[in-house]
C-alpha cells in the first residue's frame, strides 16, 4: 500500500509542550516522532490515539491528534475559496474507539484562521456520521446534518469533502455491510460571507469531550487512516 504523504502536513497530539499546550510538530515536514499518540503501521496507514486527559490547546480543553496542511517548509498554509476551483479532503478511515460517554469524535475539518468557529466538522458519534455546518463565517452554532446512522465501530469509511470556489460544499461518506454499499451524502452552501476568509483542512481524532476529575486515563478516540489526499485544483 502506498504510504500516506506527510510532506504536507503537520501534527498536533496532546504531548504537553514547554508552554503547557498541544506540541505541534512542523520541522523537519513530514516526520513526526512515533510515541502512544502516533505510529505508522506496517503498510504506511496512520494509527492515531488522543485520551481525553492531555494536553489541549489554549482555545479548548478537548483533545486532539490532529494533522493539518501546510506549505512544504513547514510553514502552515491558508487558502481561500476562490483561490483555486475545487478543494478536496479525501480520507479513508477506521473509527476503533470513541470516549465516553459522549462517543464522539471529529474526524475531518474546513477551518478557519484566526477564529474557533469552522466552517465544517465530519464526526463519528455513536455509530453516525453527523456533518456540523456553519453557512455564515462566525454563526454561532453549526447545523448538524445526519448523513449515515448505524455505522458500527471498526468499520472502514471513505470520507470526501469538496469545496468549490463559489462555495458549493459537498460531504459524502460510505463503506460496505454484508458486500452491498452503503452511502450518505449532503449538499451544502457557503455563503459570501467566507470569501475573504483563510481556510485550512484537518484530519485526524479530537474528542468532543472535556476532561473532568473522574475522566479514566484510557477513555479517548482511537482510529487508523489509510488514506489522506489533500488536493487544490
Amino acid at each position: 500500500m502506498e504510504r500516506i504523504d506527510l510532506h504536507l502536513l503537520n501534527l498536533t497530539t496532546p504531548k504537553p509542550s514547554e508552554d503547557g499546550g498541544s506540541l505541534s510538530t512542523t520541522y523537519p515536514p513530514g516526520q513526526f516522532v512515533e510515541d502512544e499518540f502516533y505510529r505508522q503501521g506496517e503498510t504506511g496507514e496512520l494509527i492515531l490515539w488522543a485520551p481525553v486527559v492531555g494536553a489541549s490547546t489554549k482555545s479548548t480543553t478537548r483533545t486532539r491528534t490532529e494533522l493539518r496542511e501546510t506549505l512544504a517548509n513547514g510553514n502552515l498554509y491558508n487558502w481561500r475559496m476562490d483561490s483555486a476551483d475545487h478543494h478536496w479532503l479525501q480520507t479513508s478511515v477506521v473509527v476503533r474507539e470513541v470516549p465516553e460517554p459522549s462517543g464522539e469524535t471529529v474526524v475531518s475539518q474546513i477551518h478557519v484562521k484566526d477564529s474557533s468557529r469552522p466552517m465544517l466538522k465530519v464526526s463519528y458519534d455513536d455509530g453516525k456520521i453527523i456533518v456540523g455546518f456553519r453557512a455564515e463565517f462566525d454563526q454561532v452554532d453549526p447545523i448538524d446534518t445526519t448523513i449515515l446512522s448505524n455505522v458500527p465501530l471498526n468499520t472502514r469509511l471513505a470520507l470526501s469533502v469538496h469545496l468549490t470556489a463559489t462555495g458549493q460544499l459537498s460531504i459524502s461518506a460510505s463503506y460496505t455491510l454484508n458486500g452491498a454499499r452503503v452511502d450518505g451524502k449532503a449538499q451544502l452552501t457557503a455563503y459570501p460571507s467566507w470569501n475573504p476568509r483563510l481556510l485550512y483542512f484537518k484530519f485526524g481524532v479530537y474528542n468532543q469531550q472535556s476532561p473532568s476529575s473522574t475522566t479514566p486515563a484510557d477513555t479517548g478516540s482511537l482510529a487508523t487512516y489509510w488514506k489522506a489526499s489533500i488536493r487544490h485544483e
